[in-house]
């Protein structure tokens, strides 16, 4: 019977550590901010006085239409649930490889996106392609989610080139990434990834790419890819309820009846045709539907002031052949910026505060190539960062970028796009009420408290919060249920031990 036991305990154990395998097998990307949601960072390539490569043919400079892509990105991504989404930089701004992974790691990213366009020598390449990483904790990972985007981008028209993915292995080390904004973020602990989406050396790619509603609809199979590999739904608000959302965020209205919607204040709220509401600037407003027999629902959304988020910095000079050196590092090429809750990048031109630089561990990357960070805190006000510099025992030939690329160029354009609707891109995706975001009634004159969560799975007492996922509520009872039955067997072993005792 003891035997018995012991192999039923041993068959429980297993079955225990294959219930625990699968839970953390169900998501490929689990972590999340405090509010329990993802937070993705995108980052349009090049920008300021970096136009990145240009079409012989439309002569649009891949700069712009990074923008264009990440922004329409961004907009389509806000329109779910459980995801904050951010920017490197501004659109009139440059961000150094070093400080756009820097900006990821500041807001704890679980996701950071390079947007860019292709271009070669040989006129005929053309298509998408992504570049992936080589390290071994997020190759799969990262793999599966670029192929995603390659296929719902693809869908679009655009080839694939070379199959779609790559990840490209540095020139000193196997396990090392190639790409400086892939590399550095990794190396945070963040999966990150490069979206080629054409070839504007290319003439029917660039003159696809040149026309505005295909940019949008490149950036929403993007969003859509994301989404889908997240596991997020639509944002809903049900009719008769009292919401906040964040300025550049939106939500479907989910009313009883069809009807046509009209919002009380333009300058607060934008609704379309569809009953997609997005919030455009600060102050309380209301979506009204009316269905064709005159019924009335309405939707009352409150949109609170945009406000800081983190401090970000980079330098243009980031990699040094020594800690001398890099100690010496030109303070005048620094770009120090403030994330925005909206999204927003905006680039302080003074005000702020640079510490002494600090050497850190040594990073062996292999053949003799040792990575040393140098860390530099810096200070604006309240608000505080670290800049990330570099010194190496071995120092490529790179030129690295424009002395004149910290300096930005024109005016920075509103992050504020509104959501496309192109059909067929974001189709048979399901909406879901997201109560987070019902407050009380909002009144004007008042300011209201926005914590009021609903049911958020997770409770918080004396500082301590624990989160947990309402999907693997099956995965928590079956550890539960066999924690029980293994004490339940335990008993019964030391029972029978002692019978056998007073038998003996």
């Amino acid at each position: 019977m003891k035997n018995i036991l012991y192999k039923v305990m041993t068959v429980l154990a297993a079955f225990f550590c294959v219930v625990l395998v699968s839970s953390m097998n169900v998501t490929e990307v689990c972590a999340k901010d405090a509010e329990g949601n993802y937070v993705v960072v995108i980052d349009p390539g090049h920008g300021g006085n970096d136009p990145g490569a240009v079409s012989p043919f439309t002569k649009d400079t891949e700069n712009e239409l990074n923008w264009s892509i990440a922004t329409a990105l961004k907009a389509e991504l806000e329109t779910y649930s459980g995801v904050k989404v951010y920017l490197t930089r501004g659109s009139a701004e440059y961000q150094s490889n070093t400080g756009r992974a820097s900006t990821a790691r500041e807001l704890g990213a679980d996701l950071s996106v390079g947007i860019h366009i292709n271009s070669s020598e040989v006129d005929t390449a053309d298509g998408i392609i992504c570049y992936g990483t080589v390290n071994s904790t997020f190759k799969v990972p990262v793999r599966n989610l670029s192929n995603l985007i390659v296929n719902k981008v693809s869908a679009l028209g655009i080839a694939k080139f070379n199959g779609g993915y790559a990840a490209r292995k540095s020139t000193f080390s196997d396990d090392i990434d190639f790409y400086t904004f892939i590399e550095e973020n990794v190396s945070a602990g963040i999966p990150a990834l490069i979206i080629e989406h054409c070839y504007v050396s290319n003439e029917a790619d660039s003159k696809f790419i040149n026309k505005k509603e295909n940019q949008e609809k490149v950036g929403m199979a993007d969003a859509t890819a994301i989404a889908e590999y997240l596991g997020l739904k639509k944002r809903g608000v049900n009719a008769g309820t009292c919401i906040e959302l964040v300025r550049t965020y939106s939500a479907y209205m989910i009313a009883t009846k069809e009807g046509t919607y009209s919002v009380s204040d333009s300058s607060v709220l934008n609704v379309r045709e569809d009953g997609l509401i997005t919030a455009v600037g600060p102050g309380i407003a209301s979506v009204t539907c009316t269905a064709a027999d005159g019924t009335v629902e309405t939707v009352k959304v409150r949109v609170p002031e945009v406000v800081p988020v983190k401090l970000v910095a980079g330098s243009i000079q980031s990699t040094f052949t020594s800690f001398e050196k890099a100690k010496a590092y030109d303070k005048s090429k620094v770009m120090v910026k403030i994330v925005y809750s909206d999204g927003a990048v905006k680039q302080l031109s003074n005000g702020f505060t640079l510490g002494e630089p600090v050497e850190g561990v040594k990073i062996d990357q292999g053949s003799g190539h040792i990575k040393t960070p140098v860390n530099v805190p810096v200070t604006y006000g309240d608000m505080t960062c670290t800049m990330n510099l570099y010194h190496y025992t071995k120092l490529g030939t790179s030129t690295g970028s424009s002395v004149n690329n910290y300096k930005v160029v024109g005016t920075n354009k509103d992050v504020l796009v509104l959501p496309a609707n192109h059909a067929g891109i974001a189709d048979n995706v399901t909406v879901e009420a997201d109560t987070s975001i019902i407050i009380e009634d909002p009144q004007p004159e008042e300011t209201q408290n926005s914590d009021e969560n609903g049911e958020s799975g997770s409770s918080s007492e004396n500082g301590f919060e624990f989160n947990f996922d309402k999907d693997k509520l099956w995965v928590y009872a079956a550890c539960a249920g066999l924690v029980v039955i293994i004490i339940i067997c335990i008993v019964i072993i030391i029972r029978m031990s002692r019978n056998m005792r007073r038998r003996r």
